[in-house]
């Protein structure tokens, strides 16, 4: 029953949030990237190559349990967390980049995902695939087709999304908001069940995709800040998605909820630097 309730409010909270911030973008500024291939070019590889490669160096050398280890490379294979674009936008204020890297990461995702799991469950000597066709559902229905809406009612009809927005945002939230603490509220017990050991695999995987969109993105404090963070971000969704196709749902929860602490933990701390950094530049 519980289970019911937190998907029902996430097949709400989740494209009514992504409906909102879709609202706030111009079309035009989903063509940033086009009009600048080196910098496209940094952004994927950072965001859909140097991650996967962390988390099997991650695997590899700090060998975390097994299933935290095929848990981190899921996540790994899996870019673009949906509601991240509301973070990365607050923190950064690059709309333009933002939202442009954005939708680029959830299409290519479609190609990239099925691909990066091929080769890390191959690298790392476990089993695990997903169809093309299942991420593209699964994208479209998270991010896709609700920001595109947003957009198309920013394009159409701006007054009638701008009076919207904020009602439609604020339900959605309250919705999120609500299921994660139903979740966590039945699963807290998943949290202390993790070893310390899996925990700092974790987080070494988090701050290296961070550190690797600072490297790669560019002269600019505002670009670097926004592709650190889209690096750092995971489809939970998605993830969860491929681990019910081929895994435990229960032993898949016990890796993604931990998972999903320690990203919000650290993203938050680097956020907060990067704000004070970029208001003192």
């Amino acid at each position: 029953m519980l289970a019911d309730l937190v998907r029902i409010l996430v097949a709400l909270g989740l494209p009514a949030v992504m409906l909102a911030q879709g609202s706030t973008v111009e079309g035009r500024q989903l063509l940033y990237l086009v009009q600048r291939p080196g910098l496209l070019a940094r952004s994927l590889l950072a965001a859909v190559v140097a991650v996967p490669l962390i988390a099997l160096l991650v695997g590899w050398l700090l060998r975390p349990e097994p299933t935290v280890r095929v848990g981190l490379a899921v996540l790994a294979a899996c870019p673009v967390a949906p509601l991240m674009i509301i973070k990365v936008r607050k923190a950064t204020g690059g709309a333009d980049y933002v939202a442009a890297l954005h939708l680029t990461l959830a299409v290519l995702s479609i190609v990239t995902t099925p691909l990066a799991l091929a080769l890390l469950s191959r690298a790392l000597g476990f089993q695990a695939e997903i169809r093309p066709l299942a991420v593209a559902g699964q994208v479209a229905r998270s991010v896709l087709l609700p920001f595109g809406l947003g957009v198309a009612a920013r394009t159409w009809t701006p007054d009638f999304a701008a009076r919207v927005r904020r009602p439609v945002a604020v339900i959605g939230g309250s919705a999120l908001l609500v299921a994660i603490v139903i979740l966590l509220a039945a699963t807290w017990r998943l949290l202390l069940a993790m070893d310390l050991r899996s925990y700092l695999a974790m987080g070494v995987m988090l701050l290296a995709a961070l550190a690797v969109g600072e490297l790669l993105g560019g002269g600019s404090p505002t670009q670097r800040a926004a592709l650190a963070l889209e690096s750092a971000a995971r489809n939970p969704g998605l993830a969860l998605l491929i681990a019910t196709l081929n895994f435990d749902r229960r032993r898949s929860l016990a890796v993604l909820l931990p998972y999903l602490i320690v990203s919000v933990t650290l993203v938050s701390v680097y956020t907060r630097w990067r704000v004070r950094r970029l208001a003192a530049a």
